[in-house]
């Protein structure tokens, strides 16, 4: 046995070159870091472009897919089941476009002309106010106002009109190679988690990997179809009130609101100023006064009732770390970012429970 040792020795002296094999393996933590160092180092608009599309892709994938589980039990095969949710999706989708949206665009101009005379209005009321003796400069608000006019108007030059194009466009195929994207994702969507626990062999790491993607899944997909129902009701609401106190715009004002209550507690609060300084310049105080109040009784009821019933508690967290999220986001990020802010904080949520579970796997001596 030591003459072979010996032999194997020798001949390991006399073929120095002898090739040897180096497996270099990658965990997820290296990846992660690699990305985010890459995103520093070169521009990151498209990083943060393919995150939004695999977010709404994911969004999307999570809000269709109990729909499609429930016409699978139903006894009705995949494809049909995925073709007849996204068919009533897109309906909807165009109900929205045909009743409200067009609508919305032809008012949306009227009311940017009447804007300035808002403005005059607003600023003779201001003149007869004083603090500490010292009168408001009217003329920095017309600076304000004007300067937000004249890049508004901008937009029918022609460069600026290609730009808008573009953008849009942009945005709407983002949004419609997400919705084929959840398609594929949903159809696949056992071999996907499949091939994500394809390398892992506790079971105890299994299920919770796959406790995981359903914990995400059911969330982000909660959220999604919450939201918009307290978005639409918060819309209505607030339609039916500027309709009956007949303030201009009802239903312009109706889904500005409704899309700023997306924003948690923050957007609401500012979307019922705004609507009330309209109110107070057009229809007048008293007006002003009962839509304020108005909207001040609906926040107890949509926080203490609503929100609840509708989300659950697909959060968890306390209204302030929610609150301090969206203020966060909408730092970094202007509105996009807090309209993401509480997907952002589910994700992140489960994720660091996930983190803790396996740690606690380890510890134990399950993986």
């Amino acid at each position: 046995m030591a003459k072979e040792e010996s032999e194997i020795e020798l001949e390991q002296s006399i073929n120095p070159k002898q090739k040897t094999t180096v497996v270099i393996e990658l965990s997820w933590k290296i990846i992660l870091l690699l990305l985010i160092i890459f995103s520093v180092l070169f521009r990151s608009q498209q990083i943060i472009t393919v995150l939004l599309y695999l977010f709404l892709s994911l969004v999307f994938m999570s809000a269709a897919f109990p729909a499609v589980n429930w016409l699978i039990e139903k006894k009705v095969s995949k494809r049909l089941a995925i073709f007849l949710t996204y068919l009533f999706g897109i309906i909807i989708i165009l109900g929205v476009i045909s009743v409200i949206v067009i609508p919305f665009s032809s008012q949306v101009d009227k009311l940017f002309s009447v804007i300035p005379l808002w403005t005059e209005k607003l600023a003779t009321m201001l003149e007869k106010f004083s603090i500490f003796g010292r009168k408001i400069e009217i003329s920095t608000l017309y600076g304000i106002v004007n300067d937000w006019l004249e890049r508004v108007s901008i937009i029918e030059r022609f460069g600026e009109v290609a730009s808008t194009f573009e953008g849009v466009a942009t945005g709407g195929f983002l949004f419609v190679i997400s919705l084929i994207t959840s398609i594929y994702l949903i159809s696949e969507h056992s071999f996907l988690l499949d091939l994500l626990m394809r390398k892992i062999v506790s079971d105890e790491k299994r299920n919770r990997v796959k406790k995981l993607v359903l914990d995400l899944e059911y969330k982000l997909g909660r959220w999604l179809l919450g939201q918009g129902l307290i978005s639409s009701i918060t819309a209505i609401y607030c339609g039916i009130i500027l309709t009956i106190l007949k303030v201009p715009f009802a239903l312009p004002l109706a889904i500005f609101t409704g899309f700023m209550d997306i924003i948690p507690s923050l957007g609401a609060t500012v979307a019922g100023f705004v609507i009330s300084l309209v109110a107070l310049i057009t229809v007048g105080p008293m007006s002003a006064l009962i839509l304020l109040a108005s909207f001040i009784l609906y926040q107890p009821i949509q926080n203490g009732f609503i929100i609840p019933k509708v989300l659950g508690n697909v959060i968890g967290l306390k209204p302030f770390f929610v609150f301090f999220a969206a203020i966060i986001a909408l730092i970094f990020f202007g509105v996009p970012g807090g309209i993401i802010a509480v997907p952002a904080v589910v994700i992140s949520q489960i994720v660091y429970e996930f983190y803790v579970d396996l740690q606690k796997l380890q510890a134990k001596g399950s993986i």
